[in-house]
C-alpha cells in the first residue's frame, strides 16, 4: 500500500488535492466535515468551498500556481463555515 495514501486516508485533518483549482481528491476527513461525498467534491472546485472573503486570494494563489499547502475558510455542504 502507497505510505502517502495511508497517511492521507488516516488524517483527522480534512484534505484536499486539486489541479489549478478542480478538486482531484479528497480524504475520509474532508467528507465527514464538509458533508459532501467524494464523488460531489470531485465536481467541485476549492472556489466553490472557500469563505466569500478568500476567494480573490485563493483565485490568485491559484492563477500563479502557488504549489506550497495552504490552509482555507470554508463552508459546508450546508453553506455553514
Amino acid at each position: 500500500m502507497d505510505p502517502f495514501r495511508t497517511l492521507w486516508d488516516a488524517s483527522f485533518e480534512p484534505l484536499l488535492a486539486h489541479v489549478d483549482g478542480q478538486i482531484v481528491d479528497v480524504n475520509p476527513a474532508f467528507t465527514q466535515t464538509f458533508g459532501y461525498s467524494a464523488g460531489e467534491a470531485l465536481e467541485l472546485s476549492v472556489l466553490d468551498l472557500a469563505a466569500p472573503a478568500e476567494r480573490a486570494a485563493l483565485a490568485e494563489r491559484i492563477r500563479l500556481g502557488e504549489p506550497a499547502p495552504f490552509e482555507l475558510i470554508g463552508a459546508t455542504k450546508t453553506g455553514s463555515p
